[in-house]
């Protein structure tokens, strides 16, 4: 879940992941601020990336997910289930999970 500032610029991440990860090392994070859970060094992609540009990013970070910013402002969010879908319909899946 991204996580947006005041005038909507991306300041944070909130992952399955990061959570999972928080409650193993024995946090309660139901009763954390969203500040001291979120991920702050954000991966993301702009707009006019190419796919294969943010499917290579997300395979180097090992990220699930890019939030799309434009000039700071958050406009969307890519998955791994978005890529899947886009490459399954265009038949090149096998050769991005190699």
């Amino acid at each position: 879940m991204p996580v947006e500032g005041s005038e909507g610029e991306l300041v944070g991440l909130i992952t399955k992941s990061r959570l999972k990860r928080l409650e193993e090392e024995g946090q309660d994070i139901n009763h954390m601020l969203v500040k001291d859970v979120m991920i702050k060094n954000v991966i993301f992609a702009e707009p006019e990336d190419k796919l294969d540009e943010s499917i290579q990013r997300m395979k180097r970070f090992k990220v699930g997910c890019l939030p799309v910013v434009q000039r700071n402002e958050l406009v969307g969010i890519i998955t791994e289930t978005d890529i899947i879908n886009i490459l399954e319909k265009k038949g090149n899946l096998d050769e991005y999970l190699s």
